[in-house]
């Protein structure tokens, strides 16, 4: 493989975490409280957890947390008992995809 094909790869991989944080980031709820969040809250959650997922290196736990939710939800188990694989930077997002 040469340099082009594993950058390709590289910033096929982050970008595709960025959107993929993006959309968790949109889809969060509060931690306190069961109020629906206004756009405003959901627009910057998503701007914010795009940006941390699409850092290579940090998003490497991401995966990780990916994988866990992925397993959880092939397995049957359930979520309540995994909160720490649902939880993002500005609230819980209890979808696995």
């Amino acid at each position: 493989m040469n340099r082009l094909s594993l950058s390709k790869i590289f910033w096929g991989f982050n970008g595709s975490m960025c959107f993929y944080g993006i959309t968790r980031g949109y889809r969060i709820k509060s931690y306190y409280d069961d109020k629906p969040l206004l756009f405003t809250d959901k627009l910057f959650s998503a701007i914010t957890c795009g940006y941390i997922y699409g850092l290579p290196i940090v998003n490497l736990m991401y995966l990780k947390s990916f994988i866990d939710r992925i397993e959880i939800h092939t397995k049957g188990l359930n979520n309540e008992i995994y909160k720490d694989s649902y939880k993002e930077m500005t609230g819980i997002c209890d979808k696995t995809f």
